[in-house]
């Protein structure tokens, strides 16, 4: 099986391969329970799965949104490096602020 045709697989079934992926956790989770216990195991990890698949949602929201506003590629992909740069530059405060 060729590269170019195990991609096409994948993004052909990326959610049933999503899905999969969270039902084989939860019954390790179910089988093997850690010492805080199944259920709170299984209720955390729910809400880190639906946090993280709406900060998916979001981000392409917003991709779509500056596809809109910036028509122009060039600009698009100058700030976002630009954003990449400074986002952790805005985290500083933050970083100082939780010391004091």
């Amino acid at each position: 099986m060729n590269m170019a045709k195990t991609i096409t697989v994948l993004k052909a079934h990326k959610r049933a391969i999503a899905l999969s992926l969270i039902f084989a956790y939860a019954v390790f989770l179910l089988v093997y329970p850690d010492e805080f216990g199944r259920l709170y195991t299984l209720f955390f990890g729910a809400i880190i799965v639906v946090f993280v698949a709406s900060q998916v949602f979001w981000i392409r929201r917003v991709g779509e949104l500056g596809k809109r506003l910036i028509p122009s590629k060039r600009w698009r992909r100058g700030l976002g490096a630009a954003g990449l740069i400074f986002f952790p530059a805005g985290l500083q405060p933050v970083q100082r602020w939780r010391d004091i």
